[in-house]
């Protein structure tokens, strides 16, 4: 008997990088609804990662918080422009991921990612989306990198991924599946 979550990395190392798409969703699904989104001191100290702090309360590992926001990033620019990213997303999300992916060294990710950052939940642009021209420039340049990086960012997903399955794989929890059918 395996976890879901296991499973999906067994899937994973048998596909290349540009058809981790098929399986992506179901990553998402796992790290968002399974990964626990609050944990005990105890198993942060036994862990010695680095947690996303929301007020007083520790929340979901950073390389999660991460993941679903970059995939999130790169999933709206395919379908209705980055922008609309940015737009929806908090910023404080946004920050955090930032900060994980300068902390990890992951220069031209970052700073990509931090390209688009602006002031859009700014209430003058409420019900009107009258953003800067500016804004919406820079978006159409992200969503190009995007479109040219897309087998890049699926490996960096992959990497990312399998450097943290030891810590994702022991969070997770759910029933278990017998992979024998």
């Amino acid at each position: 008997m395996v976890k879901r979550i296991e499973a999906l990395y067994e899937q994973m190392a048998e596909m290349a990088d540009e058809d981790l798409y098929l399986i992506e969703p179901e990553f998402c699904r796992e790290l968002y609804y399974h990964i626990p989104t609050e944990l005990g001191s105890a198993e942060l100290c036994s862990m010695n990662q680095s947690f996303v702090k929301q007020g007083s309360v520790e929340r979901r590992p950073a390389c999660v918080t991460a993941f679903l926001t970059i995939v999130n990033w790169f999933a709206m620019s395919q379908r209705s422009g980055v922008w609309t990213f940015y737009e929806a997303t908090d910023p404080n999300e946004i920050e955090l991921t930032i900060q994980f992916l300068t902390e990890r060294g992951d220069r031209e990710l970052a700073s990509i990612f931090r390209y688009g950052a602006h002031d859009y939940q700014n209430p003058k642009y409420a019900g009107n989306w009258k953003y800067p021209e500016e804004w919406i420039e820079e978006a159409r340049e992200i969503d190009q990198w995007i479109t040219e990086h897309e087998t890049w960012l699926y490996r960096w997903e992959r990497g990312l991924l399998l450097e943290n399955q030891t810590l994702l794989c022991s969070l997770a929890f759910e029933k278990e599946y017998n992979l024998r059918k």
